[in-house]
């Protein structure tokens, strides 16, 4: 049964005051369901990182030498380093992603208005107004709708729309007039694109892709840590190959000085003396050469722990306090409980195992979309026509009665089942 047309309008009006009930007792409401649809607010201007001064090196630098062990270099790195900085963003941006890819499921409203008149020449009787010769007609036209869509492939919708229509012709039974339309719709796909497991697949990616961006950032991690490891003992490595190369000329110059006295004395050739003088020159060459290389070193541990344009700015000698060690009998496992460690352990199983599930949901996907395409549509559609009627004396004449009533119209269910590919025939 159809409502008549004032039972309508009142519906309408009791949903519209419950809405506005609910959203005056959440008053952020509004705002909290527009701030999922508004990219993050950044600041073009900021850097990435905090510069970082050479004041606060100074005085971390106890007479002209900075104390350095290897966890306080890995935590400056971490903390410095602009490709730490740089390699966050990507599981930042998976999970917007993320976010974007759930979109399509979210319930849509949809809300119009529309005003217009038209003032028409008269090119028949019919279209004389009232005491005037053109013909005006105003017309306001207002709707909303709901419609969303689910992972199971279902997909509602309800739409309310009201037209308004009012003239200055002589002949309109209703004028105004209002004609109102409620429509309810449902479809549901039964082979092709049936399911949460087809429909839901670029969610289920996206979450992969989340942990898979981790784990990427994870091995960036793991690799700049070992880097910064690696650095650490090289340097510690020329620091002692410094000192071994001193004790290598101190060795050089004591032959020299002992071979020169035997050549005094008469015991020895005058060629052993030029020989090991030219020793000495070589072990001194070596020094120059080893402390050269001990200060790149040095520079680039200075680099890596600070993101300073310059890394020279920190004028102080790294004074490194950890030095290398034997390996006790627990840090070396035995093979048979390494391997399971290391296979539990390993990012990269992790991140090939998610790769695996993202290459089996595309496959599920591919054989969904080898099915025929048989969706079930149903509908119904409420109509109604109210306003002012006016009753006259005949065709255009005077009027006699003015009522204000509706005119409900039947409802119309539709219900259809279409095949648009069966066992291959398109």
């Amino acid at each position: 049964m159809v409502l008549p047309m004032k039972k309508q309008v009142f519906t309408a009006g009791l949903l519209v005051a419950l809405f506005t009930a609910t959203a005056t007792a959440q008053s952020n409401w509004v705002e909290q369901f527009l701030n999922r649809y508004k990219p993050p607010k950044v600041n073009p201007a900021a850097p990435a990182t905090e510069q970082v001064a050479d004041e606060p090196w100074q005085k971390m630098v106890p007479e002209g030498a900075l104390p350095m062990s290897l966890n306080d270099v890995i935590r400056l790195m971490l903390a410095n380093s602009l490709d730490v900085t740089v390699n966050r963003f990507s599981p930042l941006v998976n999970r917007y992603l993320l976010e974007t890819m759930a979109r399509p499921f979210e319930p849509k409203l949809d809300v119009s208005a529309q005003a217009n008149r038209n003032t028409i020449p008269p090119t028949s009787q019919l279209q004389v107004g009232q005491g005037t010769v053109p013909f005006s007609q105003l017309t306001h036209r207002y709707s909303i709708g709901y419609g969303q869509t689910f992972q199971t492939g279902t997909a509602l919708s309800v739409g309310f729309s009201v037209n308004r229509n009012s003239s200055n012709s002589l002949f309109d039974t209703f004028n105004p007039s209002y004609f109102g339309t409620i429509t309810y719709s449902i479809s549901q796909p039964l082979l092709r694109n049936y399911g949460r497991g087809v429909n839901g697949r670029q969610i289920r990616i996206a979450r992969n892709n989340v942990t898979v961006s981790e784990i990427d950032f994870e091995l960036e991690m793991i690799d700049l840590v070992t880097a910064a490891q690696n650095l650490y003992w090289d340097l510690v490595y020329q620091r002692e190959d410094i000192k071994v190369r001193k004790q290598s000329l101190e060795l050089a110059e004591k032959t020299f000085a002992a071979n020169k006295r035997q050549v005094d004395i008469g015991t020895m050739a005058g060629i052993e003396v030029l020989q090991a003088e030219s020793e000495v020159a070589q072990r001194q060459e070596q020094i120059v050469t080893a402390r050269y290389t001990a200060d790149q070193v040095q520079d680039r541990v200075k680099k890596l722990i600070t993101n300073l344009g310059d890394p020279a700015l920190i004028r102080a000698e790294l004074y490194l306090v950890d030095s290398p060690g034997r390996p006790g009998a627990s840090d070396i496992m035995p093979l048979e409980v390494a391997i399971p460690y290391a296979l539990e352990s390993r990012p990269e199983v992790r991140q090939l195992g998610l790769q695996l599930q993202n290459r089996d949901i595309e496959l599920q996907y591919t054989k969904n979309q080898l099915l025929p395409n048989l969706v079930v549509e149903g509908s119904y559609t409420q109509n109604g026509v109210g306003g002012v009627q006016t009753n006259r004396a005949g065709l255009g004449g005077s009027q006699i009665t003015s009522v204000v009533r509706g005119s409900p119209r039947r409802a119309r269910p539709i219900v259809r089942i279409q095949l648009l590919r069966l066992l291959g025939w398109f």
